[in-house]
């Protein structure tokens, strides 16, 4: 897991991801989320395209928690297909044993049953989680999760989305900011509706910036990978890249200002840039978050 997060976190471009963090609803979630009708919940879903740089960008928010809680009180995982597997157990597992390390080696006495009983459950696990956020908050400390690629669990995925939803959502989890990325599949849409009741999310293409508008009405918030700041960031960059190939600065002014502008509305997070020289063509893979 960590050496995956080192890969991730090698492929971070400057000022491709910031675009979330220095938001106000940033520092609500960070804050254990707001209840105002536009604020960030404690829980939040980012969803995009596959290759929309979802995953690089959360390599970056699990950067940017560590900095705000000084590498004490927060965990991550990221789904993998490549397992082959149901990803409840082992993400649960996971962030059990890695919040135990992080708080002098605290042991929950559930975890003792767990472990004597040889019998890891979904109940126990959340029980044990549980009890280590309250640990952590009458130490004065919050908890954050980030999940990424929920999309890439094996199907069915209900049990991992059922966890995830309940942590996000149940009181008993209020002392947790959980963050989950994931592709907009039918079921993961579906659970997510589901967990906002009686609200009606709006479409993804009616999304403004970070789809605040979605947020004002479910226990969540919702950010399409397709939204205004990730197409200024995208456009910001482009310039700069251009800027700095001489191939592309030879390009008359207006038509490279047009070429950035096409580039950043049609990425939707990711983006792919070929510059022609004498030798052919020379293609360099940018992927935005």
């Amino acid at each position: 897991m960590y050496e995956f997060h080192r890969e991730q976190h090698d492929k971070q471009e400057d000022e491709t991801c910031e675009w979330i963090t220095t938001s106000r609803g940033w520092k609500q979630w960070l804050n254990g989320g707001s209840h105002e009708p536009n604020g960030y919940r404690r829980f939040i879903w980012i969803y995009g395209i596959p290759g929309a740089g979802k995953t690089v960008l959360a390599s970056f928010l699990i950067d940017s928690v560590a900095v705000h809680c000084r590498a004490t009180g927060y965990s991550y995982y990221y789904c993998h297909n490549e397992r082959n597997q149901d990803e409840t157990l082992h993400f649960l597992r996971w962030i059990v044993g890695d919040l135990s390390r992080q708080i002098d080696r605290f042991i929950p006495k559930e975890l003792e049953k767990l472990s004597q009983s040889q019998g890891f459950n979904i109940e126990g696990l959340l029980n044990c989680f549980a009890a280590l956020s309250s640990k952590f908050q009458s130490e004065g400390r919050r908890v954050y999760l980030v999940v990424d690629a929920v999309d890439e669990s094996k199907k069915p995925r209900r049990r991992l989305l059922d966890v995830l939803i309940k942590i996000g959502t149940d009181v008993t989890f209020e002392n947790v900011s959980i963050l989950m990325t994931s592709r907009e599949e039918d079921d993961i849409v579906s659970a997510m509706n589901q967990a906002a009741g009686t609200a009606k999310l709006l479409p993804a293409s009616t999304a403004y910036d970070l789809d605040v508008s979605a947020g004002a009405l479910a226990p969540y918030t919702s950010i399409t990978m397709s939204n205004g700041d990730v197409m200024r960031a995208i456009q910001k960059y482009v310039e700069k890249q251009f800027e700095r190939n001489a191939k592309f600065r030879m390009w008359p002014s207006d038509f490279r200002a047009q070429i950035e502008k096409k580039l950043a509305r049609n990425a939707r997070g990711m983006l792919v840039l070929n510059s022609r020289d004498s030798h052919g063509y020379r293609d360099s893979q940018l992927t935005f978050s």
